[in-house]
C-alpha cells in the first residue's frame, strides 16, 4: 500500500476485494493472476520494434497536444497531469480514446475516493 495508504475497511467492505488494497498490496497468487496481463499491457518491446514506436508517438503525440492547450489555459498541477496521464495510459493499454474532459472528471472522483477510502 506504497507504505502510506491504509483502505477503510467500512468503505470497501462490499467490494470482495481481499485484501483491502490496491495491486501494489496484492498476495502472491492475485500477483501470479494479473502480472502477464499488466506485462502484455504495458511492455513495448526494443527501440526498434513497431509497438515501442507506436507508443512513443502516442506519448508524443499526447503531450504535443497537452503542452500546446496548457500554454494557452495555464496548468493545474496536480490534476492536468493526472488527467493526461489517464489518457495515455487508456490509449497505450486499452487502445481507448479518453477525452480531457472525462480524463478531468476521472481525476476528480479518484481523488474522492481515495479521500473517502483511506485511513
Amino acid at each position: 500500500e506504497l507504505g502510506y495508504i491504509i483502505n477503510n475497511p467500512f468503505f470497501w467492505s462490499s467490494s470482495d476485494i481481499d485484501p483491502f488494497s490496491i495491486v501494489l498490496g496484492s498476495r502472491p497468487a492475485q500477483h501470479a493472476a494479473i502480472r502477464p496481463l499488466m506485462e502484455e499491457m504495458f511492455t513495448l518491446g526494443p527501440k526498434d520494434s513497431a509497438r515501442y514506436t507506436e507508443v512513443q508517438g502516442i506519448v508524443t503525440n499526447y503531450i504535443a497536444q497537452f503542452l500546446s492547450r496548457r500554454q494557452r489555459k495555464g496548468l493545474r498541477v496536480p490534476d492536468d497531469i493526472k488527467a493526461l496521464v489517464h489518457q495515455i495510459l487508456n490509449k497505450v493499454a486499452f487502445d481507448r480514446d479518453i477525452t480531457l474532459s472525462d480524463a478531468e472528471k476521472f481525476v476528480t472522483v479518484q481523488s474522492e475516493v481515495v479521500a473517502l477510502g483511506t485511513v
